[in-house]
């Protein structure tokens, strides 16, 4: 069972969301602004290190919005609204936009922005848990 929680950080008037349960690790974070996003640091998130217009677009990059923001003066978070399916090189099946997923036992899952396997190695399945990572999946 994935534990599906948010973690916040707070700079000002920005809050970036983390959902480590979306994260299929892509590294679009850390490898476009490092000095922000840091995987081998801890807190893994320093907001003070860039300025919020760097920040935003660097967190449009995450492909399943594992990251996304909210600007407190404006109470809403920013999203994508348009749906589309992204084959990550060597790794899942990125959906943009709310899917219904009819499992293999008639349980309908409604997922916003999954990540889907296609290593077959997941132990979440349909979704990705990161393993492709780990096995050298190619495809």
């Amino acid at each position: 069972m994935t534990i599906r929680r948010k973690i916040r950080y707070t700079k000002g008037n920005l809050c970036v969301i983390w959902q480590p349960h979306k994260c299929v690790h892509s590294f679009n974070c850390a490898g476009g602004l490092p000095n922000v996003f840091d995987i081998n640091r801890r807190p893994w998130i320093i907001l003070e290190n860039a300025d919020n217009e760097s920040i935003i677009n660097q967190i449009k990059e995450c492909p399943t919005e594992a990251l996304s923001y909210i600007i407190l003066d404006e109470g809403m978070e920013k999203k994508e609204t348009k749906t589309e399916l992204t084959v990550l090189k060597n790794g899942p099946l990125l959906f943009k936009g709310k899917l219904s997923i009819i499992l293999p036992d008639g349980e309908v899952k409604l997922e916003e922005n999954p990540a889907l396997c296609r290593c077959g190695q997941s132990q979440h399945k349909p979704f990705c848990d990161g393993t492709h990572s780990t096995i050298d999946f190619k495809g």
